[in-house]
């Protein structure tokens, strides 16, 4: 369920997320964004960036994955995750540019 629950995440934010196009000479950078959620699916608090960017070039990108989390609040959490709600309350999510 756990495997599941995640992959629902990642792609609800993927249809949130604008992936703006990284500089040619940065290093590659995977925003990590952590969330706590209510129990309808509404964010809890704010997002959180737990990994900001050293190269401020990649400072869009974190931008960005922070604007999707906010673009998709409320989640419509299915049904069938609901009893799950200990185990997605709060939850640390990856962006990556590449799957955008």
């Amino acid at each position: 369920m756990q495997a599941s629950l995640d992959q629902w995440l990642i792609s609800t934010y993927r249809h949130c997320w604008k992936s703006p196009a990284a500089a040619a000479d940065s290093d590659p950078y995977f925003p990590k964004i952590r969330v706590a959620f209510k129990t309808d699916g509404a964010l809890a608090s704010a997002p959180r960036l737990v990994n900001p960017p050293s190269d401020p070039a990649s400072r869009p990108l974190a931008d960005a994955a922070l604007r999707a989390v906010k673009a998709c609040d409320p989640l419509k959490v299915p049904d069938k995750y609901a009893p799950y709600y200990r185990q997605w309350k709060t939850k640390t999510v990856y962006f990556d540019g590449a799957r955008s």
